[in-house]
């Protein structure tokens, strides 16, 4: 939650509102999605600016826009180049719409910086303690996160603490989320939120205290068996003892069982589809766990409670008659630099090839659009790139629209500084930039002949002259792979293999495969493909997109889905064996999502029971994902605290020599009090992440590592660390931003108590 000193109280975020308040009031409402998004950005980039200020690498000039000191670094010089582009086009939406020149919004803009960067700082802005809170029940001691309590199926609130009492609501709704303002052992006091008045009472029996706010979905079940909600933890510790062959039997006649509704073991089993939150709001909170060891593997026993915003029986029917034909989005990602010219010339060959068999074999009830990403590099340093990504469908095309769009598709006359090129960029720009169809499947081609830069990355071997650190994305494989799989985007992805770059293969290959190991997939739909023969390319490319088109007119007149294995027709290493596989895995795993969202699969609902986190036939597989659920103002703390950590790590690295004690200045800097942060051993110590991180079951790089760490770190490791929070800052940021990801946790919530899963392995 956030905190009084995190209220913005201090001048330089003051210095921010007050000016995000003063644009808004011009702005018209047509214009506020522009302007939140760049208002978003340099919000993000705000601790870091600060840093670079008191540094002494930047300073605010009388224009509206930073400039940098001779000291600065070229890395310091791209932050701000980039602060002051978004400032200019902000300055520009604002004067476009108020009629106010360009040059005045700046001034503006600067002499309100000023006067507010001026004012003294009141004392109590930035206390050295925070008192305990007296208006809820802390989660533990100290803690200044509120104990929150689920109710239970059924139950009533009363007026006072006595079943004798008057009741106010005879039946709150099933797994709501309470704040507990006081408690006794056989009765709690309960509220909506966090200062407003109390609702009722509710007895203990009735309540499921949940304290770290962890929750559990089910994965995607492509490659694994359905999971079983067991009435207690003792069948499944039983179960996992037992040979492999008798424990399949077992299995089977559980899930038998359950599906028949008989048997007193199971109280509900996972549908036979993916459920997930975005089509089905679910919560499976976590009340308990217990980790054990099943053939040689760690796996986790979670007690959970199932609740969905709807009331009723334990399940709904599997399954509801289908409400609309199968429809496919196809994008294409590719790299369009100069050493990718004949592949860009068989892209476009092949697609005019297939676009008969889309047409005539989709025409059964299915539809297909195409759009076309492509991606370069950086054009400030690399003189007459053009762009560094260029989306060429604004709007998914037909195909014989995209055909016509294909013509103006050409690769760069000019080279790039050095091998890399901005892959992340690209495939970041298409999964959030792309008009995606509603009910469709989103799918992504990426073809390249070169890797990817992560955040803060450059190619050593180029030294000639300043040369593309990083990516415009600021993500690296596993956020993006993330990103895709909260937007529900399947990636396939082609690398070709240069035999005169081969030194970057190793890399290239495994950031592609990477981005295509999509959910559900026992291997990535991904390939390796030689760029010194373009036909095998076309073979295998022709064969991927012929396969989508005959597998998507087999759904759309009532055909399956195709199941696993290889095509007999070819051999392993045969370029169109590679495509057609490639085409079933993705198509089967994405359309198992498509068919369960269109047939209303449902979670399973008002029950408590125990579920493992692995698939009990085959523990490498996992059944459950882990996350944490956040609200919008959560997250918000969560990543100004990491940006505090990369505005520290800034420090270091530009005269700095002791990470703790930059931390320190940061938080100060900040207005925040620094509290422990000097004398702590480590992040943990200093509390300095937000309560909801407290107390958490996942091991943690950053919260772990000691002072001596830091110090003894060289400096590839700490442009390791640094890069990766780098990319979960972004990812993030493309949670925060993105209303389809967020949800009312209780009727009365405000935007800012909307909540979201972060899984664990996004958490810093």
């Amino acid at each position: 939650m956030i905190t009084h000193t995190q209220s913005l109280i201090h001048a330089r975020i003051v210095q921010f509102v007050l000016i995000n308040v003063f644009f808004v009031a011009l702005l018209p409402t047509a214009w506020a999605g522009d302007y939140e998004d760049l208002k978003a950005s340099i919000q993000l980039r705000m601790p870091q600016i600060q840093g670079l200020k008191k540094a002494g690498f930047a300073s605010e000039g009388p224009n509206g826009f930073l400039s940098h000191s001779d000291a600065a670094t070229a890395e310091v010089r791209s932050v701000i180049d980039a602060e002051n582009s978004e400032r200019l086009r902000m300055f520009g939406i604002v004067a476009q719409q108020s009629d106010i020149p360009v040059d005045e919004v700046a001034q503006r803009f600067a002499r309100m910086a000023v006067d507010v960067t001026s004012a003294p700082v009141s004392s109590a802005a930035t206390p050295k303690t925070t008192a305990p809170r007296t208006d809820y029940v802390p989660v533990s001691e100290g803690s200044s996160l509120p104990l929150k309590v689920l109710a239970r199926p059924k139950s009533p609130m009363y007026a006072e603490s006595s079943e004798s009492s008057r009741i106010v609501n005879g039946e709150v709704p099933s797994f709501s989320a309470w704040i507990v303002i006081k408690k006794t052992n056989e009765w709690y006091y309960l509220s909506e939120k966090v200062g407003k008045a109390p609702s009722g009472w509710m007895k203990a029996s009735d309540l499921m205290e949940w304290k770290h706010h962890m929750v559990v979905s089910f994965t995607h079940p492509g490659n694994r068996s359905r999971n079983l909600i067991f009435k207690d933890k003792q069948a499944i510790l039983d179960l996992v003892k037992l040979p492999p062959s008798e424990r399949k039997d077992i299995w089977t006649s559980y899930s038998t069982a359950a599906s028949q509704g008989s048997g007193n073991l199971i109280v509900g089993m996972e549908p036979d589809g993916w459920v997930r939150e975005k089509n089905q709001f679910y919560l499976f909170p976590i009340i308990e766990q217990q980790e054990i060891q099943n053939a040689g593997q760690e796996m986790t026993l979670v007690k959970i409670a199932a609740a969905t915003r709807e009331r009723g029986a334990n399940q709904e029917p599997e399954s509801q008659p289908r409400k609309a034909p199968p429809k496919l989005d196809i994008v294409f990602v590719m790299d369009l630099t100069r050493s990718m010219g004949p592949f860009v010339k068989t892209t476009i060959e092949m697609l005019g090839s297939i676009a008969s068999s889309f047409e005539d074999e989709a025409a059964g009830g299915g539809s297909v659009r195409f759009g076309f990403w492509g991606y370069r590099d950086d054009p400030a340093l690399c003189k007459g790139i053009e762009f560094n990504t260029r989306n060429f469908t604004t709007d998914l095309q037909d195909v014989q629209t995209f055909l016509e769009t294909l013509r103006t598709v050409n690769e760069t006359k000019v080279d790039s500084i050095d091998y890399a090129e901005d892959v992340f960029a690209g495939v970041s720009n298409a999964i959030t930039g792309t008009k995606w169809r509603d009910g469709s499947v989103r799918t992504i081609l990426l073809v390249g002949d070169a890797p990817g830069r992560a955040p803060g990355e450059e190619e050593r071997e180029c030294r000639v002259r300043s040369r593309p650190k990083g990516s415009a994305s600021n993500m690296d494989p596993e956020a993006l792979r993330a990103l895709a799989d909260s937007s529900s985007v399947y990636l396939a992805s082609y690398y070709l293999e240069s035999a005169k770059w081969k030194n970057f293969t190793q890399r290239g290959a495994a950031q592609f495969r990477k981005l295509a190991t999509n959910p559900g997939s026992l291997e990535p739909a991904f390939a390796v493909i030689s760029a010194d023969d373009s036909e095998d390319y076309a073979q295998a490319a022709q064969a991927y997109a012929s396969q989508m088109a005959s597998n998507l007119a087999k759904l759309a007149k009532g055909g399956a889905i195709p199941g696993e294995g290889g095509h007999p027709d070819g051999q392993t290493d045969n370029p169109g064996y590679m495509g057609r596989s490639m085409a079933d895995n993705l198509f089967r795993n994405a359309f198992i999502e498509w068919t369960s969202a269109n047939n209303q699969i449902m979670a399973p609902r008002d029950i408590e029971g125990w579920m493992t986190d692995k698939d009990p036939m085959d523990p490498s597989k996992l059944a459950l994902e882990p996350g944490v659920l956040l609200t919008k103002a959560q997250l918000s703390d969560l990543r100004d605290r990491v940006n505090e950590i990369l505005d520290a790590m800034l420090r270091v690295e530009v005269g700095g020599q002791d990470f703790f004690k930059e931390l320190h200045a940061v938080v100060t800097i900040g207005g925040r009090d620094p509290g422990r942060i000097r004398d702590a051993r480590n992040l943990m110590q200093a509390d300095f992440f937000p309560d909801f991180l407290a107390g958490l079951p996942y091991k943690s790089k950053i919260m772990g590592m000691t002072k001596d760490d830091w110090r003894e770190m060289g400096a590839d490791r700490a442009n390791q660390y640094r890069n990766e929070i780098v990319s979960k800052v972004q990812y993030y940021s493309e949670i925060y931003k993105d209303g389809t990801k967020w949800q009312k946790l209780n009727q009365n919530a405000d935007s800012g108590e909307f909540v979201t899963p972060v899984p664990i392995d996004m958490l810093p």
